[in-house]
């Protein structure tokens, strides 16, 4: 009985984050427009339509408007190795402008 219970725990416990985790994504398209098969992207046409403007520049950082991601400019930032904390107040400083 003992062993049922302990398997049924283990059971639940790969089966659940995998349930939890799983969610939709809103994949941008890919811009393919020649259709080579039935159902490829280019017959389709599915996915999320690229913003305007995709990129937006500030003074330190570029934006991708269509995943969010951030870069900075300046691709001579500092080399030396940091702490966690040195790296948040580094991403701070950067935020700040």
């Amino acid at each position: 009985m003992l062993k049922k219970a302990v398997f049924a725990l283990l059971l639940l416990s790969i089966a659940l984050p995998v349930t939890v985790m799983a969610a939709t994504v809103s994949l941008p398209k890919t811009g393919q427009t020649a259709s080579y098969s039935t159902g490829d992207d280019g017959a389709l046409q599915r996915g999320v339509a690229w913003p305007g403007t995709r990129f937006s520049a500030t003074t330190n950082t570029v934006t991708d408007n269509l995943t969010g991601l951030v870069w900075t400019k300046d691709a001579n930032l500092p080399a030396a190795t940091k702490t966690w904390q040195q790296a948040l107040d580094y991403v701070t400083s950067m935020n700040a402008g």
